[in-house]
């Protein structure tokens, strides 16, 4: 869980307000503690739920075989974090946590990775696709981040 605790240091740790830095492993810890509760109630959620949104692609996962928790785990666990550099990770994460419905929209955000390598995922095998999805070769989180926006709020421009 290091990788969640991390970032979250990071952001007390530099804090420009030398006093609230002194309070960084306090605050550090309060704010994980809290983030472990709520991915715990709310990580029961079926990692299987059909979206709708790429029938082909995820008839195509099911052919192969490769269930989310193959990867969607250690995603969704660690929010992103082994997946992106700090900046990324830090930049995704304000955008889950400035969402009340924050882990709705992990869940979308999910998605959009995978559509974002649809064309290489539809030409692999089970193996190619495993390596393709927990090694994430996509780095723009920008386009990430928008492209889940639209599958989770679709009427919004």
């Amino acid at each position: 869980m290091n990788e969640v605790v991390g970032p979250i240091y990071y952001v007390f740790a530099n804090h420009p307000d030398l006093k609230e830095r002194s309070f960084a492993e306090a605050d550090t810890f309060f704010c994980f503690n809290n983030l472990m509760a709520e991915i715990q109630c709310n990580f029961n959620r079926s990692l299987d739920q059909d979206f709708g949104i790429d029938p082909e692609l995820l008839c195509h996962l099911n052919r192969l075989q490769l269930e989310p928790t193959y990867f969607a785990f250690r995603w969704i666990t660690l929010l992103f974090s082994r997946e992106f550099m700090l900046p990324d990770v830090l930049r995704l994460w304000d955008c889950i946590f400035a969402d009340e419905h924050r882990f709705d929209l992990v869940l979308y955000i999910c998605c959009s990775m995978l559509i974002l390598v649809r064309s290489e995922l539809l030409t692999c095998d089970f193996p190619q696709a495993v390596r393709l999805v927990q090694n994430y070769p996509y780095n723009d989180v920008g386009c990430i981040i928008s492209h889940a926006l639209r599958l989770y709020n679709p009427h919004k421009k």
